[in-house]
């Protein structure tokens, strides 16, 4: 209801130096994104931090966080299995995804999304 409401003042938006990027407001609120032009909708980190359970998600370590913060793509030996405190003991905890399936990364002791990807 929040993001569709029939009500909302939803806005589309090009951005003037990649006009390929569509991003899709309510309110001012940025709450999805097209980066290619072509369809490939997906919540930004705004929309993540309202609602964390729109897309499954994987843990890091707090310092692997500095890179994925810093654009860097997140492999297998980042996500944190086995860390006391993560949600994911063994690697059979590891929600069921497919290559491109777009997933939250989170980092132990924060319970908000980081990025999306």
């Amino acid at each position: 209801d929040e993001f569709f409401n029939l009500k909302a003042n939803l806005q589309v938006n090009k951005l003037v130096d990649q006009p390929q990027v569509t991003v899709f407001a309510n309110h001012e609120e940025p709450y999805f994104l097209d980066s290619s032009g072509k369809g490939d909708i997906f919540p930004t980190i705004y929309t993540v931090w309202k609602c964390p359970s729109i897309l499954p998600s994987l843990p890091i370590q707090a310092p692997v966080s500095k890179f994925v913060i810093n654009g860097a793509d997140l492999m297998l030996p980042g996500v944190a299995i086995g860390i006391p405190g993560g949600p994911l003991s063994v690697p059979a905890d590891m929600p069921n995804f497919e290559v491109g399936t777009r997933m939250l990364i989170t980092c132990i002791g924060n319970p908000m999304p980081i990025a999306v990807g």
